[in-house]
């Protein structure tokens, strides 16, 4: 790879799909879907991706249902503490933390021969702030993959990838 390498590419549903099955142990479905724009007070998990360069180059989110449910599957917590958490409208930090490790596992469908790596500098849960650039990302119509994943055992929900509008 060179330092000038192109930027990110958007992976194959597969490869999100083969991905997640790996790290969770278990059966998980994926399916494309139209974007989806989390609306205000709805809740979502955003992970920020920085390229070799430090400049923002993808930024992968969850729905609050998602969210709770890769948490407690990759940790091997009960599904009923999941849905818990989904009703409540909250997260343990034993799932915020086990979240972060699938987000930061994430970065594998994008780290590609003659591409800029990307890594994980920061992810926003439910109910943070996060910056006007991050949000903004979420509304984008092009450069993004929108899909439902389902978590067998556990549940569905909201899961995508949006490219930052950024030179390498």
């Amino acid at each position: 790879m060179t330092l000038f390498g192109q930027r990110a590419t958007l992976p194959s549903l597969l490869e999100v799909r083969a991905l997640l099955e790996d790290l969770m142990g278990r059966d998980v479905e994926t399916r494309i879907e139209g974007p989806w724009g989390p609306q205000p007070g709805e809740g979502v998990t955003a992970a920020e991706y920085v390229n070799d360069m430090g400049r923002l180059s993808v930024i992968a989110f969850m729905d609050h249902a998602l969210s709770a449910y890769a948490g407690s599957a990759v940790g091997l917590l009960p599904a009923g503490g999941a849905q818990d958490l989904i009703d409540e409208k909250r997260m343990s930090q034993a799932v915020v933390d086990n979240l972060y490790e699938v987000f930061n596992i994430l970065t594998a469908v994008f780290n590609k021969e003659d591409t800029l790596h990307v890594k994980i500098t920061e992810m926003h849960i439910p109910g943070e702030r996060m910056s006007i650039e991050v949000a903004s990302a979420l509304s984008a119509l092009d450069n993004r993959l929108d899909m439902t994943v389902e978590i067998d055992g556990y549940g569905k929900g909201r899961l995508g990838f949006v490219l930052a509008r950024v030179s390498p």
